[in-house]
């Protein structure tokens, strides 16, 4: 799949906003405190008006952030001239699975679960991932955590979604 529509639907689907629709031009999220990318608002026609985005945004109680897409270069302007910042710039790389590595995976050193164990929970929030965070989580459709093991100890999680 390289096509930035799917990629943005993938987005959406995991890591997903409690609730997300569209409205006077603007696709919004109620992030509900999850982070940046479930609480931004992206423009959903062109020359729609942000101040109608912020003050959605207001009345959810979430700071206003916007994401920019491939093609919004206007809307990053006009941010930029009301002030905006830009904020956690993201990279999309895309790969066949197999070409990630050729290192063969040892035996016994990774394991897919999901529910959260509770040193998983522990593990995320020394890493500053709160149940805000973890409530995205859980609302992917489908979703796994992956346990690595290095020297008989565990190595770090990783949570890992798809689009249903």
């Amino acid at each position: 799949m390289t096509d930035l529509a799917q990629l943005y639907q993938v987005i959406d689907h995991t890591w997903p906003a409690a609730k997300i629709w569209t409205e006077t031009g603007w696709t919004l999220r109620d992030g509900q405190g999850g982070g940046k990318r479930v609480s931004a608002a992206t423009m959903a026609e062109p020359n729609a008006d942000i101040g109608q985005a912020e003050a959605a945004m207001h009345a959810m109680d979430q700071r206003p952030i916007f994401m920019i897409r491939d093609g919004d270069d206007t809307l990053d302007t006009e941010l930029a001239a009301r002030g905006y910042d830009i904020v956690d710039p993201v990279n999309v790389y895309i790969a066949p699975v197999g070409k990630l590595t050729d290192v063969p995976m040892p035996r016994v050193t990774a394991f897919q679960i999901w529910e959260p164990l509770a040193i998983m929970t522990e593990i995320w929030a020394k890493g500053g991932v709160g149940p805000e965070r973890i409530n995205v989580m859980h609302r992917a459709a489908t979703k796994t955590a992956i346990l690595t093991r290095s020297l008989e100890r565990d190595a770090r999680w990783r949570r890992l979604c798809r689009a249903a």
